[in-house]
């Protein structure tokens, strides 16, 4: 067997392809899920610590409102490229 699950013969060529198992699928969607949420969860608190720094430090909601976009943009722009080749 391949690391895909299917069978291998003699000759080294792949024959038929099984299909995965429900409980593979179940647990595949799960830890693509926690994957998903971490890193929304992630980039969210990153954007609200860049907001709550601006505020303290200006107290102009409008700009801590601009500084949290950028921050909000550069995450999408980090996620692009790690997952451009991908």
């Amino acid at each position: 067997m391949d690391a895909y699950g299917d069978e291998v013969g003699d000759d080294g060529e792949v024959g038929e392809k099984k299909p995965l198992k429900l409980r593979t699928r179940i647990t595949t969607s799960i830890l693509s899920s926690i994957l998903t949420m971490s890193y929304v969860v992630s980039g969210g608190l990153r954007v609200l610590g860049k907001f709550i720094q601006t505020f303290t430090n200006t107290t102009s909601v409008e700009s801590s409102l601009e500084a949290a976009a950028d921050e909000m943009a550069d995450n999408e722009d980090k996620l692009a490229v790690r997952y451009k080749g991908k």
